[in-house]
């Protein structure tokens, strides 16, 4: 069982649940590819976020101290065709560098988004919107205790 502060997964004995896709396969979920199969995922109960599509780890340090690696970021599916930006929210972007997780920040021109990791060390950058294949919006985070 995993718990955050008021949030309990429980891994699903019955093929229900949220999948955890893993990082590596992260690219081809969004795409719709079936480089992993959903019913070889791992899958939790999370009744705190029944919303969510997926659930993957975060990795590495760029969003300490918001999220740690090793956490667990539940995840809702946007379309890109209507995507409406709520400015300082964090997303998992499916781009040509991979599932990145950022906080999203208007660009510099209507067609750019700058990109945001939590921690200082690393710096914002700017992508093209054409450069964004698939978007989730991150609704919750899972962090092991």
């Amino acid at each position: 069982m995993l718990k955050g502060s008021d949030v309990v997964a429980e891994p699903s004995k019955d093929g229900t649940g949220i999948p955890l896709i893993p990082v590596e396969a992260m690219a081809g979920y969004f795409a719709g590819e079936q480089t992993v199969l959903l019913q070889e995922c791992d899958r939790y109960v999370v009744p705190a976020f029944r919303n969510a599509d997926f659930l993957i780890h975060v990795r590495g340090d760029s969003m300490i101290p918001h999220y740690y690696s090793g956490d667990m970021v539940a995840c809702k599916m946007l379309s890109l065709t209507d995507i409406f930006f709520q400015w300082g929210k964090v997303y998992v972007i499916n781009t040509d560098q991979g599932a990145l997780i950022k906080k999203v920040e208007q660009g510099t021109t209507d067609e750019s988004i700058t990109l945001v990791s939590e921690n200082e060390k690393y710096k914002p950058f700017e992508i093209s919107r054409r450069g964004i294949y698939q978007i989730a919006i991150v609704i919750g985070v899972i962090r092991a205790e």
